[in-house]
């Protein structure tokens, strides 16, 4: 009877496979585990369970989009990749079977809520491994609801960056957070501590905050396209922690870095994140870098983001949002840093800070109300609280 049922199965498995029909699976299991049998249309380990890494394996294996039903609980990654292989770092491997969830076909993971459906990177990091939470492959087509990702790390020697998600495919996230995740620097500065698309990717309704990142985009670093539509980027660091910078490297965007990209941003409040420099570094928007892309915000508000005073601080009037490129505000409200419409540009990173040039950013506004940038003093800072660590210690423990 096993063994009729089994063949049921594989059938079954085969035509899913072939003609591409979509595939539901519900985890019950917070356990990180492999499937047994990836692309037989059965979501179990050896022990029968079925795990949120066997889920996705059989999605991947899977044609066609497929569904994962993520009921509340902490999904602790905990299978690192094999260090032994490594000569210093582990690099990046697209493998869904160790490190981060890497997802290769097009797939819906359905979450009960950012408050109580976790997952989370942070059991899997050591003195040699870095992981991610989630890496979005470019054939694939994803969309995330009622998820908290976080305590993800990359390194700047083997990744470029995204300490929670790295999305190279089509990503939505719906109702979701991604907190708690780092990008470390390497020999090169990282992109995206929260997120580094590359992509196309939408956020609806969701937030991205207290991340950090030793280079570019503390929350989110955008080199595709990106839109937002609610929710919020706050108390990201881009290369802080407390007042001083956390290392050598450039920093710039400590909520949002859009590189090359184009970024439309809608309702969306962008506050309380921070920006950090060694030595002579330019070009830090402390809550927005657009740097050589085009972003569009409405009705929109970014505010108390900054520069802490400290012995490395370069720029004492970072503003709030520096614009290289093309920019376009409607109805958009700009604390009292301000916005710059000019700077120095060094050279993409590795940064050189002997070829930078002189240039002069599109500004195009509509109803916006942009303060006159101005220059806090230390005491009013602290009065507001902007010297206190805002962000998890798992964050700062490197």
């Amino acid at each position: 009877m096993g063994t009729k049922r089994h063949a049921i199965l594989l059938i079954g498995a085969l035509l899913l496979s072939q003609q591409g029909f979509a595939a539901e699976f519900t985890v019950d299991s917070t356990v990180d585990d492999v499937d047994l049998t990836p692309g037989d249309g059965v979501c179990a380990t050896t022990t029968g369970q079925c795990t949120l890494r066997a889920a996705i394996q059989e999605t991947n294996a899977l044609n066609g989009a497929d569904t994962i039903n993520l009921p509340g609980g902490t999904y602790a990654l905990t299978r690192p990749m094999d260090s032994s292989v490594c000569l210093a770092w582990c690099p990046e491997q697209l493998t869904d079977e160790r490190g981060d969830l890497d997802i290769t076909d097009d797939l819906t993971i359905i979450g009960s809520g950012p408050e109580i459906t976790v997952i989370d990177a942070s059991p899997i990091l050591s003195d040699r491994i870095n992981s991610r939470v989630l890496h979005i492959a470019p054939s694939a087509t994803v969309e995330l609801r009622g998820l908290l990702i976080r305590g993800g790390s990359v390194r700047g020697d083997v990744s470029p960056g995204g300490g929670g998600i790295f999305n190279a495919g089509v990503l939505t996230l719906r109702d979701c957070d991604v907190s708690g995740n780092q990008g470390l620097q390497g020999f090169t500065s990282v992109r995206g501590g929260g997120i580094l698309n590359v992509g196309t990717l939408t956020l609806d309704r969701t937030t991205v905050h207290d991340n950090l990142v030793q280079g570019f985009g503390g929350g989110i670093s955008n080199g595709g396209d990106l839109s937002m539509f609610g929710g919020a980027l706050h108390s990201n660091h881009a290369n802080c922690s407390g007042p001083r910078p956390t290392s050598q490297a450039s920093g710039a965007g400590g909520g949002l870095f859009n590189d090359v990209g184009t970024a439309t941003l809608s309702d969306v409040t962008i506050a309380r994140n921070r920006v950090c420099v060694f030595f002579t570094v330019p070009l830090i928007g402390a809550g927005i870098q657009n740097n050589e892309g085009q972003l569009t915000m409405d009705n929109s508000t970014v505010s108390d983001n900054f520069e802490p005073e400290g012995f490395f601080e370069f720029d004492p009037d970072t503003p709030e949002i520096e614009n290289g490129d093309q920019m376009t505000l409607n109805n958009v409200t700009v604390g009292e840093l301000g916005l710059r419409n000019e700077g120095t540009r060094p050279a993409r990173p590795p940064i050189s800070v002997a070829l930078a040039a002189r240039w002069t950013g599109t500004l195009t506004d509509r109803q916006s109300a942009i303060s006159v940038p101005t220059r806090p003093t230390a005491l009013s800072r602290r009065g507001r609280g902007w010297q206190l660590p805002c962000f998890p210690e798992a964050v700062r423990s490197w």
